[in-house]
């Protein structure tokens, strides 16, 4: 659980940054929330919820795969893995049921390399997590 945790945590330090550089405000909770509950009070807490559940569950689904997966690397290991969800979860699922086209095209050319960059922050850490607690959840 705190593999998710600490992968979401990092994803959202980088997502604030990249929102503050590029001006392009991708606010993924913000974006769960209002869809969830709509636009009132505990959207954003909604959605952080909601946010941190999937990474939570994403870091589990990441512990039953990590045993089948080649090498002894855990970061490189998950961060293969979030690139992976990315590309399938997000890329070809998630952007373009919003809207923004696949792999974010058609909400700005920057979508594509911002989304790695999270997704590269949330395989760092459930991988360095994981490399910690030696497999236990």
């Amino acid at each position: 659980m705190w593999t998710g945790v600490v992968g979401t945590i990092l994803f959202n330090i980088v997502m604030y940054i990249d929102i503050a550089i590029t001006g392009i405000p991708v606010d993924i909770p913000v974006l769960l929330g209002s869809k969830l509950i709509g636009e009132r009070s505990g959207t954003l807490f909604a959605g952080h919820l909601v946010h941190l559940l999937n990474g939570i569950v994403l870091a589990i689904i990441f512990f039953a795969l990590i045993p089948h997966m080649p090498g002894r690397n855990n970061i490189v290991k998950g961060v293969l893995f979030a690139v992976a969800e990315l590309i399938v979860g997000v890329g070809l699922f998630m952007l373009p049921i919003m809207g923004a086209g696949i792999i974010g095209l058609g909400m700005a050319k920057a979508i594509p390399m911002i989304t790695l960059l999270r997704h590269v922050a949330y395989g760092n850490g459930i991988g360095w997590v994981y490399r910690g607690s030696k497999g236990i959840v």
